[in-house]
C-alpha cells in the first residue's frame, strides 16, 4: 500500500464520519446481481475523485429476456465502512438497450483485457472498475478513460448511457403517473399546496 492509497482511506474514512457521524461496516465489496446464477451483467464502479464518491452503474440480463439496471452514488467510507446511498434507482430493461450493451461488450473483447491499466495523472481522476460476466465467466478490469483500450471507454459509455435513458424514462412515466393522479383528485393535499 502507498501512502497515496493510505490518505485516501484516511481523507475517506474522516469525510464519512464527519459527514453521516460514522458508516456501517460493509458487508462485501461487490455489487451483487439478483438475476440468478445464468444471469449475464456488466458493473462499472467508479470511485475516487476530488468528490471521494463511488458511483457504480450495472446492467443484469438472464437468457430469458429479463433484465434490469441499477445506479447508486455514495461517498466513500474507506475499506471496512460502507455510506449509505445518497442517490439510487433501479428499473426494467428493454430488449433494444442489453442489445446495445451486449454489443459493446463483445466489442471490447472483456476476455483479453489486462486486469490492471491503472489510472492517469490528476488528483480529480475516478479510477474504474469493470466487472463483466458473459458466457459463464468473470472477467475485471481496471483503468480510466485515459489508460485503456478505446472499446473498453465506450463499453463505459455504452453502460453509462443506457442506464441514463432507462432512468430518465422510468421518471417520465412516475410524472405522468402523478399528474393523471391529481388530475382524477384535485383537492388532494398535493394540489391545494399550489
Amino acid at each position: 500500500m502507498t501512502m497515496r492509497h493510505l490518505a485516501r482511506g484516511v481523507v475517506a474514512a474522516f469525510a464519512c464520519w464527519a459527514t453521516f457521524g460514522g458508516c456501517a461496516a460493509r458487508p462485501n465489496p461487490e455489487v451483487s446481481p439478483s438475476a440468478g446464477p445464468s444471469a449475464e451483467w456488466v458493473i462499472v464502479r467508479a470511485t475516487g475523485g476530488i468528490a471521494a464518491l463511488e458511483v457504480v452503474r450495472s446492467i443484469e440480463f438472464s437468457p430469458g429476456g429479463r433484465a434490469r439496471w441499477t445506479a447508486f452514488t455514495r461517498r466513500l467510507c474507506g475499506a471496512s465502512a460502507e455510506c449509505p446511498a445518497f442517490d439510487s434507482a433501479t428499473g426494467p430493461l428493454p430488449a433494444a438497450a442489453v442489445a446495445r450493451v451486449q454489443a459493446a461488450v463483445r466489442e471490447a473483447r472483456v476476455a483479453s483485457l489486462d486486469p490492471d491499466y491503472g489510472i492517469g495523472p490528476g488528483a480529480d481522476r475516478m479510477s474504474t472498475e469493470v466487472s463483466v460476466r458473459i458466457e459463464g465467466q468473470t472477467h475485471r478490469t481496471v483503468g480510466d478513460e485515459s489508460t485503456w483500450p478505446l472499446s473498453v471507454q465506450r463499453m463505459v459509455e455504452t453502460v453509462s448511457e443506457v442506464v441514463m435513458q432507462a432512468r430518465q424514462g422510468a421518471q417520465r412515466e412516475r410524472d405522468r403517473i402523478f399528474h393523471a393522479s391529481q388530475a382524477l383528485h384535485p383537492s388532494s393535499p398535493a394540489n391545494s399546496a399550489r
